[in-house]
C-alpha cells in the first residue's frame, strides 16, 4: 500500500505552488487535486478513472484494509475525524466527496 501522507500530497501539488501569476488555483482546485492524487495513489488507479461511481465493488484492490488506510489518510490530510457512519458510507468516490462536503470541504 502506498504511503498516503501530507508529503505525498505536497509533491502532487508542487506544480501549483510555483504558479505566482494572477490566475493562482483556487482552494477548491487545490482540494480536488489533493483528493484525486490521494485516491489515485491509495487505490493504484489513474486519476482519470476517478468517477463518482467508482466503488469498492469495482476496484480490485479496494479491500477492507485499503479502505481503513484511505479513511485515515483523508483524516490526516484534511484534519477531520470521520464518524463510524461516515466510514461505512464512504464506499465510493461519490460517497467520499459527499461526506467531505458534510465536513465543510467542497470536494466536487
Amino acid at each position: 500500500m502506498p504511503d498516503v501522507t501530507k508529503c505525498n500530497i505536497s509533491r502532487a501539488l508542487s506544480g501549483h505552488a510555483a504558479n505566482t501569476g494572477p490566475q493562482r488555483p483556487s482552494a477548491k482546485v487545490l482540494l480536488l487535486t489533493a483528493l484525486n492524487a490521494m485516491l489515485a495513489e491509495s487505490l493504484s488507479i489513474a486519476p482519470s478513472a476517478l468517477v463518482d461511481t467508482l466503488c469498492m465493488d469495482n476496484v480490485a484492490n479496494w479491500n477492507s484494509l485499503t479502505h481503513i488506510e484511505l479513511i485515515v489518510g483523508l483524516e490526516e490530510m484534511f484534519g477531520i475525524q470521520f464518524t463510524q457512519d461516515d466510514v461505512v458510507e464512504m464506499t465510493s468516490v461519490g460517497a467520499i466527496r459527499a461526506v467531505l462536503r458534510r465536513h465543510g470541504l467542497d470536494a466536487d
